[in-house]
């Protein structure tokens, strides 16, 4: 399958997430050329951005139509979120603390419009000051 995004956990640099062409976001210990877990987008749509939430143990996933945020650990979803444009990347703000919550709740998304979306989600973080 065709590898259209990349993101390497930055706090042990054992767990990558990739994403397929064909919509599919998959979960690696590097040390292991099997998937730890692999979840399918239902639009089944190339996957443009994954960040990992290192806090809440979550990935925000997005394709062109979508913006997934689910649990790594099970698969689980968290929530969604179907922007008016279609999605380029979305970036995950950094609170700038240390510490265990480092991710805020503000997403900023890249995408087919004349400006940049952004979406709050509380549970993920406070809002950045």
């Amino acid at each position: 399958a065709e590898i259209t995004a990349l993101q390497l956990e930055h706090s042990t640099g054992l767990t990558m997430a990739v994403g397929t062409a064909q919509g599919e976001v998959s979960l690696y210990d590097i040390r292991s050329s099997r998937p730890l877990l692999t979840k399918q987008h239902p639009n089944q749509l190339p996957i443009k951005s994954i960040q990992l939430q290192h806090s809440g143990r979550l990935v925000v996933s997005a394709d062109a139509k979508s913006i997934r945020i689910w649990n790594r650990d099970n698969g689980s979803s968290f929530t969604n979120i179907e922007p008016s444009a279609d999605v380029n990347d979305v970036f995950l703000v950094d609170t700038g603390g240390s510490g265990p919550l480092t991710s805020s709740g503000l997403l900023m998304v890249a995408g087919e419009t004349d400006r940049i979306m952004s979406f709050y989600v509380p549970r993920l973080g406070p809002a950045p000051k």
